[in-house]
């Protein structure tokens, strides 16, 4: 069973040490490091079996949050594993490397992903389609040609707010879910060669919003011939908020390791480093 971890990384070079260490031990490790966080290749040079890319600076709700983890899948599909799974830097696993081999083992013929048939009442009033039917924009730049920019959709997106004047969308089934994912060979074999069979796909997402969280359901889940389950084996606790989920600590620790899942986010190791250390301790 060949496995590879998708890392999609921005801080906490210590933590993200941690993590791939007790990864790399029986899968290869892909990360994205993003452009604008001063996380280094350097971390992991002398490990064979971990490779890095630093491409795209990648802000909330951006494209490139789309682009960053399609990087990640076309490098690794290029060396043909059993399965891809689709991590943060701040996840941790809670099954051991074992415990996770076997799992993937018997279920090699499904992949695991969070999906929403779109518009969905849990993803608020517009069900979540507000993301790709208005312009939207998060560019970082501080310069006058970015501001302006930024200006001018803000002034598109009002408008269209208050005329009702949408992006015209294909006329296609949209799902949306976590952009966390478990993916087969099949099902990344697919999604890979319909991004190459349809290169304008991802223009529909250039200025939109959050929409790493509907462009690779949209493609899977309108593929009836693969075998998805919505189980995307995390354990996250979105408590109070609705748009960013709690970060752990050490109170956390008997239901994180309870939880059925492989992984759970998040963790942050300058809110509670303790948490991260026992976790990886209990599931050595």
């Amino acid at each position: 069973m060949r496995i590879a971890v998708l890392i999609l990384a921005h801080k906490n070079p210590e933590q993200l040490r941690l993590l791939v260490g007790r990864l790399r031990q029986d899968f290869d490790v892909y990360i994205h490091l993003d452009k604008k966080s001063n996380l280094s290749e350097k971390l992991f040079e002398h490990y064979p079996n971990v490779f890095c890319i630093k491409k795209y600076a990648v802000n909330w709700g951006s494209y490139n949050g789309i682009l960053a983890p399609l990087e990640l899948f076309k490098t690794a599909v290029k060396k043909d594993y059993d399965y891809y799974i689709h991590i943060s830097g701040q996840d941790l696993p809670i099954k051991t490397n074992q415990q996770i081999i076997d799992f993937l083992n018997i279920n090699r013929l499904v992949s695991f992903v969070d999906w929403h048939l779109l518009p969905a009442k849990i993803w608020g009033e517009d069900g979540g389609l507000g993301r790709i039917s208005y312009y939207w924009e998060h560019n970082s730049g501080s310069g006058l040609i970015d501001k302006i920019q930024k200006a001018c959709i803000r002034i598109i997106r009002e408008i269209q707010f208050k005329t009702g004047c949408k992006r015209q969308l294909p006329d296609i089934r949209f799902y949306g879910g976590s952009n966390w994912v478990n993916l087969n060979r099949e099902a990344t074999a697919y999604l890979i060669e319909y991004i190459q069979n349809n290169p304008k796909y991802l223009n529909l997402f250039k200025y939109s919003c959050n929409a790493d969280e509907i462009w690779m359901q949209t493609i899977l889940k309108n593929n009836p011939e693969l075998s998805l389950q919505t189980d995307y084996l995390r354990c996250v606790d979105w408590g109070v908020s609705k748009t960013s989920p709690k970060t752990f600590t050490i109170n956390d620790l008997d239901m994180i390791l309870q939880h059925p899942g492989l992984f759970a986010r998040k963790f942050d190791e300058n809110i509670d480093n303790e948490v991260i250390n026992q976790v990886l301790q209990s599931t050595k």
